[in-house]
């Protein structure tokens, strides 16, 4: 009988042991479970806000290469209405948000601008891409104040053999759409 509380005490321990693995097991299991729901749940808030900025960005995109070839942008080159091309990137700027727009010949003499753009083209990654005929874009810091910006340079094609006869440059404001997304749910950082 002495060994008796013993070994109570032995199968008592071994009891809690044993419960405490198993509760520590499921916990971990649980656990677990909760993180994989989490890292779906995040992977796809990410894949949404990821379409959804590509989305705002093509808004931009589509603005540049059906602008690029507008009447009022074209005429310039045949010194056309400065004030009239002016009023329209203005106009198109305005009504959508963009930083700036600008119109320049293909030697980057800027024919007409609205907002804050860049005063160098010439040797730009963006407008260079745009003189070879394809749709320009570029990221980093542009304009005055050096914010921020992405850039879509689109070619605007002169009659005949398809040579580029000017070049309408987009910049947007990252900082704008990021403000977009304040109080937005799923938080995105």
């Amino acid at each position: 009988m002495t060994h008796a509380p013993g070994k109570r005490l032995a199968v008592v321990a071994l009891f809690v042991l044993v419960v405490g693995l198993l509760a520590g097991g499921i916990w971990r299991y649980g656990y677990g479970q909760a993180l994989d729901q989490l890292e779906k749940q995040a992977t796809s808030d990410l894949a949404l806000a990821s379409d959804r900025f590509t989305g705002q960005l093509r808004r931009y995109q589509e603005l540049a290469v059906l602008m690029a070839e507008h009447p009022e942008l074209a005429a310039l080159r045949r010194g056309g209405d400065n004030r009239a091309a002016q009023a329209l990137l203005l106009d198109a700027a305005d009504k959508t948000g963009a930083l700036g727009l600008l119109y320049a010949d293909p030697g980057g003499r800027v024919l007409a601008r609205a907002g804050d753009s860049p005063d160098r083209l010439t040797g730009t990654p963006y407008f260079e891409r745009a003189l070879n005929g394809a749709l320009g874009q570029s990221y980093g810091r542009y304009g005055r104040a050096g914010q921020r910006a992405y850039i879509y340079a689109a070619p605007a094609f002169g009659p005949g053999e398809g040579e580029v006869r000017g070049v309408l440059v987009v910049l947007i404001d990252i900082a704008e759409l990021e403000w977009d997304w304040i109080g937005g749910q799923p938080a995105v950082f």
